[in-house]
């Protein structure tokens, strides 16, 4: 197996607090591994150490198979990376910005950088200085300047933040085109985890500054649990109802309207006459199976809990 970044027990203290603890994650060749966390899990402290922002108080980092450190200029130049928000040159136009990076990076293709504005359509506004763009036309140049060198390994913090549904649909096909065409290997932070999941090969759960969990999206999906989705006019009183009278306890109440039940063996026929022997109006039911959100929701909040 190829990978392009391993770590072992790797580890960040701030003035005496441990932000990151034993972290060992393993990303493979040319796949897009999300990075998955609650605010403050550690996320983009983990990133910003893959590209030497900062430096682990523990542990190593290993990026091509070489050990990284102060002076890994070489496998740096081989990266693309989009961290927190992106700064630029606000009186300077889009290619302008672009060339003076590619300048820094030490490539010298000015093709790229038209096609690299193409792909994340901007190529059109390429004369305009960028303090006339909006939120989510600096992201897309973002995301622009982390592939104008044609890197192989790309790091991307919350890329589809201030997008629009037709936006971040057409990065996420951006991201996808670049793993599946051109064998990039993506590492993806993100908290819009019903977009990220589309195309995802990997996830990595992180908690509290420790990686939790790291599963392959197809293990996930071959395990992933059925459930009971019902609207209904009194989610409280189901739930008592389920947990009272049915003995039904592995439930959830996800919004007012909403309720979903988890349990493997229960008749839901027997669940459809309970409620509406007792008022309870079922406006919808379906059965569905368990999303990558759920999934993080499970393992970060400690299991699925009844209401």
């Amino acid at each position: 197996m190829s990978y392009v970044l391993k770590t072992n027990q790797l580890s960040k203290v701030f003035k005496g607090k441990e932000v990151l603890s034993d972290v060992n994650m393993k990303i493979k060749k040319g796949e897009i591994y999300g990075l998955l966390g609650p605010n403050g899990a550690g996320k983009t402290t983990l990133m910003k150490m893959f590209i030497t922002l900062m430096k682990p108080t523990n542990g190593v980092i290993e990026i091509f198979g070489k050990e990284l450190n102060h002076s890994s200029y070489e496998v740096l130049k081989r990266m693309g990376c989009l961290i927190e928000y992106p700064i630029f040159y606000e009186h300077l136009s889009a290619r302008e910005n672009l060339e003076i990076h590619c300048e820094y990076m030490g490539y010298y293709d000015k093709q790229s950088i038209d096609e690299a504005l193409d792909l994340v359509n901007l190529s059109n506004l390429t004369d305009k200085p960028v303090k006339e763009f909006s939120l989510g036309m600096k992201q897309r140049l973002g995301i622009a300047r982390a592939v104008v060198a044609k890197p192989e390994f790309i790091i991307l913090d919350e890329p589809i933040n201030s997008l629009d549904p037709k936006g971040i649909k057409e990065l996420r096909d951006v991201f996808k085109r670049l793993s599946e065409e051109n064998g990039t290997t993506l590492l993806i932070s993100s908290h819009i985890l019903g977009e990220i999941e589309k195309i995802l090969d990997t996830v990595g759960i992180i908690k509290e500054g420790k990686l939790i969990e790291e599963i392959s999206m197809e293990d996930l999906r071959s395990k992933s649990t059925m459930y009971l989705e019902l609207k209904l006019s009194d989610c409280k009183q189901a739930a008592y109802l389920l947990d009272h009278k049915l003995g039904i306890q592995n439930y959830k109440i996800i919004e007012d309207q909403l309720l979903r039940i988890y349990d493997e063996d229960f008749s839901q026929s027997l669940v459809t006459k309970t409620l509406l022997s007792n008022g309870i109006e079922i406006e919808a039911m379906n059965k569905k199976f368990l999303s990558l959100e759920d999934y993080f929701l499970t393992v970060t909040e400690g299991g699925i809990i009844n209401a």
